[in-house]
């Protein structure tokens, strides 16, 4: 069973919360609640949860950016758990949503308040 890594996973054997840059597929938004909600590919191609609309962009081999904007719901069966393994979470840069601002997230409060500005 998947571990459900993001930058809150739920810890299979305790079921406690944790801090993790690190996404396997799951919505980082939506395990900060402690659900396991699977991310989509929506009509742009970009990595969206079906549940906050939160979008995250692949950028490259080692990252995925979590977008300015939030998305529209139009999504196709698609899901990124099994695709993405091991991404390292962070911010999309603030001139371009597609590429990433590698800083990252310094904390899950950081990545909360982020959260806070999204359109």
């Amino acid at each position: 069973m998947p571990t459900g890594r993001g930058l809150a996973s739920i810890d299979s054997q305790e079921g406690d919360t944790m801090f993790d840059q690190v996404n396997d597929g799951y919505c980082p938004q939506c395990l900060l609640e402690d659900k396991r909600v699977e991310l989509m590919i929506n009509a742009d191609d970009i990595w969206e949860c079906p549940e906050c609309y939160l979008q995250i962009h692949n950028c490259n081999f080692f990252f995925m950016a979590v977008m300015h904007e939030r998305g529209q719901g139009d999504l196709r069966n698609i899901s990124a758990v099994g695709r993405v393994r091991g991404k390292i979470l962070t911010k999309a840069s603030v001139k371009d949503d597609f590429k990433a601002d590698t800083s990252g997230f310094r904390s899950e409060e950081d990545f909360r308040s982020f959260l806070l500005e999204l359109f």
